[in-house]
């Protein structure tokens, strides 16, 4: 998915989350800037990762860690501060960034990595 579209969709979703409340605003922008770092490190080590000559286990094993620390660190710590990051928020954009990957998928041709 387009990262002009994710940073969109963050910046339209935050200025309405803040008439509801800052923590789901702050969960929104979170997640959102959780997911967009996620997109561009994935794409840089797709690079590295794929290439036979050049793969590991080690790299491949650093890259789930990374992965793993990218999309639970930030949620974790919006489970132990609900009342400045609102978990359900956070939550929400990981199901929307699927959502929205999936149904861009559908709709086009070639490769959605």
């Amino acid at each position: 998915m387009n990262r002009q579209l994710r940073i969109g969709i963050c910046a339209i979703g935050a200025i309405a989350l803040v008439f509801v409340g800052l923590p789901f605003a702050f969960g929104w922008i979170i997640g959102w800037s959780a997911l967009i770092a996620l997109a561009y490190f994935r794409h840089k080590f797709y690079n590295i990762i794929l290439d036979e000559k050049q793969f590991t286990v080690k790299k491949y094993i650093s890259y789930i860690i990374f992965v793993f620390i990218i999309l639970w660190m930030p949620l974790l710590l919006a489970f132990l501060f609900p009342k400045i990051i609102n978990p359900f928020a956070m939550a929400a954009t990981y199901i929307i960034d699927r959502l929205l990957f999936f149904i861009t998928g559908i709709f086009s041709r070639g490769p959605t990595i």
